[in-house]
């Protein structure tokens, strides 16, 4: 846990040693950072509070570790260390006496309060939901005053963690957008949306997906006959190519496509230096890494990414992995060896290890994929959730929230997010404007949790995947992501969402 928060950092300073001080006589109540010997130190009696909040014990201790970590990474103590080393110095006896005044030392606290409880969630503890409960019980424990010298007052360190935690909230419709963006395949404006979470919470999935958004512009600028397998990132399986251009903005099509691998390698990069353990970023460096002809790199981790995912249970991103090594196999002529592969994704991701198992029979065959997936949609009704469909969207939308990201530049232009919800119908909407030339529009409508309604062909929430393919035909893409497979239904413009055991846990309606 203390590797991962301090990680999220992203500075290029190794971290602090991490010391534990265990009880003596009495219980020790308190964690510092020492800019002495550089180390963070933790004691008993504050991790026997930690413990005491069961189920999240671990949250409690990334918010203490985190603020500690900050008071380092904020270079908090900097003043009191260089006064210590340099006593003969005047210079140094004024710095160090700054730093050492009250309210310099309420603001580096003020500071390690806001920035550990981001750091810790930025690492997935949800810190900032347990700090209220923690700080009271802590000031309540070693008898701590609600003012204390050198400390912000208990109730403004509640209230920091409080607007961090709604500031972070607000970011939550933009994350969706970002997503729902890239199912539709807007992957510039799905960029630019994690582009604007990016600069606040630079998590490993905004990185992630952030790359994913990359690499499928990418993908779209190669020629159809120079892409025969399917390449499942981590996000959107689909790699339908469209008929862009020989040249955009000064650059061949080949100088952008190799400009915007290389950007989403680096976010998953980033991703997976912020957790090692986490699997979707790997498979979709093995895929990039492909992309780019780099396919030892790609073969390595993609072997990584099966073996995590083995270890973590998560099957589909385990077929996606030993997708991407047979696809790098069978780019090297190890014709064989990536059958196996393929084959040993069947039972997780069949769908896309036929059409792979099926482009590798097939050597002068080219975006094979393609027809398969095309045609197997059923016709059906017009669809709606509660009544409520898109054709509603002014209505739907007339008292809703609304976010606005800046325009960054001609490719990022400004977008105007809309979200509201109705809880007693069941269902949320979502609207996308984007003000670039030409002005586009998206919108989503979705269900909450527990509705009870069904689609108009009689679909339920917690009904098999199997009624959903009976009922609608084969989707025109999956999208695969860690929690879930995405079904869209391109001509019903309709989304399922598939959970773990392949029940349809809620579903989306789309306009684009």
């Amino acid at each position: 846990m203390y590797t991962q928060v301090a990680r999220v950092a992203r500075d290029s300073r190794k971290a602090p040693t991490f010391k534990f001080i265990y009880n003596k006589s009495e219980p020790y109540y308190n964690a510092y950072y020492n800019p002495l010997d550089n180390s963070i130190n933790i004691g008993e009696g504050v991790y026997d509070i930690a413990a005491g909040f069961g189920k999240d014990s671990l949250n409690v201790l990334a918010a203490i570790v985190g603020h500690e970590l900050a008071h380092f990474y904020k270079d908090h103590g900097w003043g009191w260390s260089f006064g210590m080393a340099n006593k003969d110095l005047e210079i140094a006896k004024k710095i160090y006496k700054l730093d050492m005044t009250e309210k310099r030392r309420a603001e580096m606290e003020t500071e390690a309060d806001y920035f550990g409880g981001l750091f810790g969630y930025m690492a997935g503890y949800n810190t900032l939901a347990v700090s209220e409960k923690f700080l009271t019980q802590l000031y309540k424990k070693i008898g701590l005053k609600e003012k204390t010298e050198g400390y912000p007052s208990l109730s403004e360190r509640i209230g920091i963690a409080r607007n961090t935690q709604k500031k972070l909230q607000k970011l939550v419709p933009v994350f969706d957008a970002a997503n729902y963006l890239t199912m539709i395949r807007s992957y510039e404006r799905a960029s630019a949306c994690y582009s604007y979470i990016g600069s606040t919470f630079p998590s490993r999935e905004i990185y992630n997906n952030s790359g994913v958004a990359l690499a499928q512009q990418a993908i779209q600028l190669f020629k159809k006959t120079t892409l025969k397998y399917f390449y499942p990132f981590g996000l959107d399986t689909d790699t339908r190519l469209n008929n862009a251009g020989t040249r955009a903005g000064g650059e061949t099509r080949q100088e952008k496509r190799t400009r915007l691998l290389k950007e989403a390698l680096e976010d998953f990069k980033s991703a997976v230096y912020l957790d090692k353990n986490y699997v979707a970023g790997y498979v979709n460096l093995a895929l990039v890494n492909e992309l780019l002809e780099e396919r030892t790199l790609a073969i390595g981790y993609a072997a990584k990414a099966v073996k995590l995912a083995k270890k973590q249970g998560l099957a589909l991103l385990e077929a996606n992995a030993w997708i991407a090594k047979g696809i790098a196999q069978a780019k090297e002529g190890d014709t064989d060896e990536a059958k196996e592969s393929f084959k040993k994704a069947q039972k997780a991701n069949p769908t896309i290890a036929k059409i792979n198992l099926e482009a590798l029979k097939k050597a002068n065959r080219f975006g094979y994929g393609f027809e398969i997936v095309k045609s197997k949609e059923k016709p059906g009704p017009k669809e709606s959730i509660a009544e409520a469909d898109l054709s509603m969207l002014e209505v739907l939308t007339e008292n809703a929230q609304k976010i606005k990201i800046r325009k960054r530049d001609k490719k990022r232009p400004a977008i105007l997010l809309k979200t509201a919800q109705d809880k007693d119908e069941g269902y949320a909407v979502m609207e996308v404007t984007s003000f670039g030339i030409p002005k586009t529009k998206s919108a989503f409508l979705r269900t909450l949790p527990g509705y009870e309604g069904n689609t108009a062909r009689g679909i339920k929430i917690g009904e098999p995947l199997s009624k959903v393919l009976n009922k609608y035909g084969e989707p025109g893409k999956r999208v695969a992501s860690t929690q879930s497979t995405i079904l869209v239904y391109l001509n019903a413009k309709i989304m399922f969402m598939i959970d773990a055991q392949k029940s349809v846990s809620g579903w989306m309606l789309y306009k684009d």
